[in-house]
């Protein structure tokens, strides 16, 4: 082997063990062709250790495998870089997600189909479609907390584009939620780590930012708090906050299920 590509290869597993491996070494991660009858062989490796995370080998990728093992195991796709993905995977949770809402399915399918490839949900240069996380925060009279967004000059849900220290999808919608309205993480609770709505919808073109139009797959998760304190917005992107009914939700399935899921 070419020393320089000694080095990459080096580099690349260093980066994966500090990123799936816990300080006690007791887990595995498990560097296999993901084919389709892949799923069996993984659970089995399961049943023996903790498997934190599987590879798959570049082109070796069955679409349904994939999502089968993903309903348990992190899975992190080897690019030709051999670069891990920046941020979390936000098909585990898509899956996840429809597992809990099958109604839902055909209209994500095309986005399911999009993250079966190689598009980084996480950057937002990738204008075919990326992934943003987005925080339904319940607070004291069962009231959702809205913003005002400065460019879009509309009544929004927090939320935002992921980072690279976001561990999970619900991280980076509470980081969010936390940034543009300055109530503290600490005084958010998780209702649930499959998120409550996944929205999809067009984001308009920005000459400024030489964005052109293109989607959102906007992951939405419910948190309450006991706490209606607004105390530092966050003026580059937000002008006013209020707290709403639950019935002023944008979207209908989206005001029912949160009613449904505060009784």
């Amino acid at each position: 082997m070419e020393s320089f590509e000694r080095a990459r290869l080096d580099a690349y597993f260093t980066k994966i063990a500090a990123r799936f491996l816990p300080p006690e070494r007791a887990a595995s991660l498990l560097i296999t062709h993901l084919l389709a009858e892949r799923p069996s062989f993984v659970r089995a490796v399961a049943s023996l250790s903790d498997v934190r995370a599987v590879l798959p080998k570049p082109k070796s990728i069955n679409a349904a495998a994939r999502r089968d093992v993903e309903r348990s195991v992190s899975v992190d796709t080897l690019s030709r870089g051999l670069s891990p993905q920046r941020g979390p995977r936000a098909s585990a949770t898509l899956n996840r997600y429809l597992d809990a809402h099958p109604e839902d399915k055909t209209g994500l399918a095309p986005v399911l189909a999009l993250l079966d490839t190689d598009v980084d949900q996480s950057s937002r240069k990738e204008f075919r479609a990326h992934a943003t996380a987005g925080a339904v925060l319940v607070g004291p009279g069962n009231r959702v907390l809205h913003i005002r967004h400065l460019v879009l000059g509309k009544w929004l849900l927090p939320g935002g584009h992921l980072e690279p220290e976001d561990d999970t999808l619900w991280a980076a919608g509470l980081r969010e939620l936390s940034e543009e309205t300055g109530i503290p993480s600490a005084s958010v609770t998780l209702a649930s780590p499959i998120p409550v709505d996944i929205d999809v919808h067009p984001i308009p073109a920005n000459e400024a930012k030489g964005e052109p139009e293109h989607q959102h797959i906007d992951f939405r998760f419910l948190f309450r708090t006991e706490t209606a304190d607004i105390s530092a917005l966050q003026t580059e992107e937000v002008t006013d906050a209020a707290w709403l009914r639950v019935n002023a939700l944008a979207s209908r399935e989206l005001s029912r299920r949160v009613s449904s899921a505060l009784r």
